[in-house]
């Protein structure tokens, strides 16, 4: 979670919507309510220079800082994912997503520390969902009374706070946002002024060995679940 290696990692190809993706002050994010985002002296997951501090005044209407990615055409899901961090000790912070059209979508409260951490929204994308897609890396809206909940809109199971749980953080460290049509994240894909893809990885190995071997085995362990799409041959 804080970027070191785990790892052989195989993906799939993949696309990151968001322009900009680790400058929240650039085209392709919009802005209000009090928030201030500036650049940042600290170093982001991957060791180098980037990233971004995002400020939060007290609760306000319009108050969040989010990346608005045109509405991808025919996605069945949508993955959106930031790294954050405090300065401050641990606290809560807000993250949301959502279907400008018809407002369906999803909101949690997150718990930051002082470690980079990786952070992930999972929306269902329904037929009626046409609108742009926002991905709020803070919404610090005030709450009104509770609404009743959407009949039709299946939500994912989380392990993240209700999404009124109070926040406790004034600002946090931000790098690396994402938007992908995927049901989970993918590792992170750099973008500047437009969108930016991944090939799919391949992986070859000599089978020089398996025509001389006369005992031996070649065992290929996959982990439950996996993600849709991705092909074994």
């Amino acid at each position: 979670r804080q970027g070191a290696p785990q790892g052989l990692l195989i993906e799939g190809e993949a696309s990151n919507l968001i322009k900009y993706a680790s400058r929240p002050a650039d085209s392709g994010w919009s802005r209000g309510g009090g928030v201030n985002v500036t650049a940042a002296a600290e170093l982001a997951p991957d060791g180098r220079l980037g990233v971004f501090r995002i400020s939060r005044p007290d609760p306000t209407s319009g108050s969040r800082c989010e990346a608005v990615v045109p509405n991808p055409v025919g996605a069945e899901f949508g993955s959106a994912s930031v790294w954050l961090r405090s300065t401050t000790g641990t606290g809560k912070w807000r993250l949301r997503l959502l279907d400008f059209n018809t407002y369906n979508g999803v909101s949690a409260v997150v718990e930051v520390g002082p470690e980079w951490r990786r952070y992930s929204l999972l929306f269902y994308q329904q037929p009626r969902d046409t609108g742009s897609k926002r991905f709020s890396v803070l919404w610090n809206e005030p709450f009104g009374p509770a609404p009743a909940p959407a009949i039709y809109v299946w939500k994912p199971p989380t392990t993240y706070e209700p999404a009124r749980t109070p926040l406790t953080l004034s600002h946090v460290l931000m790098w690396g946002a994402q938007y992908e049509t995927a049901g989970e994240p993918s590792s992170f894909i750099a973008t500047a002024g437009a969108v930016a893809s991944r090939a799919a990885d391949v992986i070859t190995f000599s089978t020089a060995v398996l025509n001389t071997a006369t005992t031996g085995r070649l065992t290929i362990v996959l982990p439950d679940g996996g993600r849709r799409g991705g092909v074994i041959i």
